[in-house]
């Protein structure tokens, strides 16, 4: 205990801010040998960070705000206080670039018959059209194909966020009919509209948009096209620049001296709502955050050492995914990893338990481990994310991800603020993704499907069977007890006494009524969870028993019951590979594909062996 307070003493300092020691004293002081600390401490750890991420001072977590740019900065003060390795380009941090918008260039000219006009006073080029130059001959008012078009501006009350919105439907349309540029000109009565006032800071180009597009302000229409019908030659040049600015990557490090390194991501940029004091987005990218702190604790215990594991908050899904397409892009870094672990919007459990898990079709061993801690939530193929998640990125990488929701609250419906959050449900979560975590470690290396498994709800759960009925146990002999010394000499003296021919206290002898020998002993029935594989037969996963897999049940009809597998047979062994036990027989299936065939050795209850030739279809 002296040693926890001098640590506790010579770590505090380094604390940047009020309740994080806090959390520290508890998880050295649990007494819990589980790496999971109790439920009581897990709350007040997830409320302390939680409490810090949706303050008001971070702008709703938007990406290139102050406020953003300062969450980067407490992100990297957690992890460093958490122990973890720097995994940044510059410390914990890895930047990348991300487009904001675009600005007019010098370089954009606009000529009629040789005379420049100027940009932003009598033309202006729209930057959500493509950059191109166009040199013809033009006739206002005359539309041909495959030259190009005046057309007037809609009636409409034109602004820069509104401009796009209102020419588009007749861009597509010139477009479509030939139109290899479209000048839109001013000629409406009483306009007052000012190209000036035009800076387009947030434009992004329209893909759907192939041609050049202009606006003519109404004075330079008037001076150089109106009164105009002969052929005109025209000479534009449009030119704009993509601004951007910088985006973060927070990541820290378990370095276990592993070959491989599993990553453990949420999203920390606010994605789903704008902020306001009702949707602060406490579940939403927040919960993600907490639990992934979390977990960074738990993962530095021995069992987990088989891997290494990378803490990553990524900002920028919402714009392509641009945090986790920068991470991926350093080099050899798909090589490295052994599978993705990824947390959002996990501050809503309902009461019945229902987890969303998206990605469970991207590796064989995933199906088979979620389903092996299933008692007692209720794992579901997860629901579709409502944004364009990070975790895809990795998906498509063909790396192995699994992605953990409890849903997401509609704004409409509901309010993201920390009142709204099951603080119990994310301890449970949490427990739920360190099982998980902890039987995809054990099922060895994890490799992708490429043809992404189909995978069902009811593949997640375990389907119990009924139990099957006891076999009656051997009558155990009961040996008579022998005699303590005092009770021999009390004995002696007694028929000393009463002259009795007695000398000694002689045990009796019971024998024990014939009773047939059974195979094996009474099946071990644990809490009933019986897996039932692809032949119809059913093994009890916690039966630990060595010497063979006891099959507990055969189902009606099936193709075990076809090749003669009866109840209380024990499986020895299938192909080359020995069965040891039910946990073993179970991870040995895991061993085959689609259309392979083996033998099982197995051990009928007269004890003779037979082997029984089985195809994996």
């Amino acid at each position: 205990m002296k040693q926890k307070i001098a640590l506790l003493l010579f770590i505090s300092p380094f604390f940047g801010f009020k309740g994080q020691s806090q959390i520290l004293k508890n998880l050295l002081g649990s007494s819990s040998n589980s790496p999971v600390p109790s439920n009581e401490i897990l709350i007040q750890n997830f409320r302390t960070d939680l409490q810090e991420l949706v303050q008001n001072k971070y702008n709703s977590r938007l990406m290139g705000t102050t406020g953003y740019k300062n969450l980067s900065g407490h992100l990297e003060k957690r992890m460093q206080q958490l122990g973890l390795i720097r995994y940044g380009t510059v410390g914990y941090r890895s930047t990348f670039k991300y487009p904001v918008g675009r600005q007019l260039s010098v370089e954009s000219k606009f000529y009629v018959e040789g005379k420049a006009l100027h940009m932003n006073k009598d033309v202006l080029p729209m930057p959500f059209a493509p950059t191109e130059d166009n040199n013809a001959y033009l006739i206002p008012k005359v539309n041909e194909a495959h030259a190009p078009w005046t057309l007037p501006l809609p009636n409409d009350n034109i602004t820069e966020s509104n401009i796009a919105r209102l020419l588009k439907p007749t861009i597509l349309n010139a477009q479509e009919r030939g139109a290899n540029a479209i000048y839109f000109y001013d000629d409406r009565t009483g306009s007052t509209l000012d190209l000036k006032e035009f800076e387009f800071k947030g434009v992004d180009i329209d893909p759907d948009i192939h041609i050049p597009v202009w606006v003519i302000a109404k004075k330079a229409w008037t001076d150089n096209f109106k009164n105009v019908y002969s052929v005109i030659p025209i000479n534009t040049s449009q030119r704009y620049k993509t601004t951007y600015d910088e985006g973060y990557n927070i990541v820290g490090l378990i370095d276990n001296k592993a070959e491989k390194t599993v990553l453990v991501m949420a999203d920390y940029d606010q994605v789903i709502f704008e902020h306001d004091n009702n949707n602060p987005g406490a579940n939403a990218t927040a919960s993600g955050v907490t639990l992934m702190l979390q977990l960074s604790h738990i993962l530095k215990a021995p069992e987990f050492k088989t891997y290494n594991y990378a803490f990553a908050a990524f900002s920028g899904s919402a714009k392509g995914q641009l945090g986790a397409k920068s991470f991926l892009s350093i080099p050899d870094i798909k090589a490295k990893i052994a599978y993705v672990v990824d947390l959002n919007a996990v501050g809503k459990l309902n009461p019945q338990n229902e987890i969303f898990i998206n990605g469970v079709g991207s590796s064989v061993r995933f199906r088979s481990a979620i389903k092996e801690v299933s008692e007692g939530y209720t794992p579901k193929v997860g629901e579709k994310y409502p944004y364009n998640a990070s975790f895809n990125a990795f998906i498509d990488s063909d790396l192995p991800t699994l992605s953990f929701s409890t849903g997401y609250p509609a704004k409409l419906s509901g309010e993201d603020n920390i009142s709204s959050i099951n603080f119990n449900g994310m301890a449970q979560t949490l427990r739920f993704v360190v099982a998980v975590m902890t039987k995809v470690n054990q099922g060895g290396t994890v490799t992708f499907a490429k043809n992404n498994i189909e995978v069902k709800d009811q593949d997640l759960v375990i389907q119990k069977a009924p139990p099957a009925p006891p076999v009656a146990k051997t009558p155990k002999t009961v040996s008579p007890k022998e005699p303590s010394s005092a009770q021999k000499l009390a004995q002696a003296k007694n028929n000393l006494k009463n002259n009795s021919a007695q000398s000694s206290i002689k045990p009796q002898n019971n024998k024990p009524a014939t009773v047939a020998k059974l195979p094996v002993e009474e099946p071990y029935l644990g809490a009933s969870n019986i897996v039932v594989d692809f032949l119809g037969i059913g093994i009890n996963e916690l039966d630990k028993r060595e010497g063979g897999a006891v099959i507990q049940s055969v189902s009606t009809n099936s193709r075990g019951a076809q090749l003669g597998f009866q109840s209380g047979d024990v499986l020895l062994q299938i192909g080359s590979f020995p069965i040891f036990n039910a946990k073993s027989y179970l991870m040995t299936l895991e061993k085959f594909k689609t259309g392979e065939r083996a033998y099982y050795k197995v051990k009928k209850a007269d004890g003779k062996t037979v082997m029984v030739d089985v195809n994996f279809d």
